[in-house]
């Protein structure tokens, strides 16, 4: 497979994508909401679109939205998945929102917002 690891200072746990138009209201929205950290497994080995391979995650207990994963690398060309790791479970301590701004290099990551604890 000709894939591109994700560089490990640029991992994150993907909870929800949001528009552009959408970042000003959900900075407000993230500031004004308490977060209470999670407890996750992890799951299968997903494909998200047509270049990114990433390992989904499963609250144990708590709410979070649908498709919570990981991005481990990325591929323009087609891919077959590797068979699946290990089960591992974590705590998800924060909520950061950040802003991903795509360049030829790979996504730049730029935290707008943290939600208080």
């Amino acid at each position: 497979m000709n894939a591109r690891l994700v560089k490990p200072e640029a991992m994150h746990v993907t909870v929800k994508f949001f528009g552009e138009d959408e970042l000003e209201t959900r900075v407000r929205e993230t500031l004004a909401s308490r977060w209470e950290p999670v407890e996750v497994s992890t799951g299968n080995l997903a494909r998200f679109g047509r270049t990114a391979i990433a390992l989904r995650l499963t609250p144990l207990a708590g709410g979070l939205p649908s498709n919570p994963h990981v991005t481990l690398a990325r591929s323009q060309a087609g891919f077959r998945l590797p068979e699946s790791p290990p089960c591992l479970q974590f705590t998800l301590a924060r909520l950061v929102l950040y802003e991903s701004i795509l360049g030829h290099a790979g996504a730049e990551y730029r935290a707008r917002a943290e939600a208080p604890r």
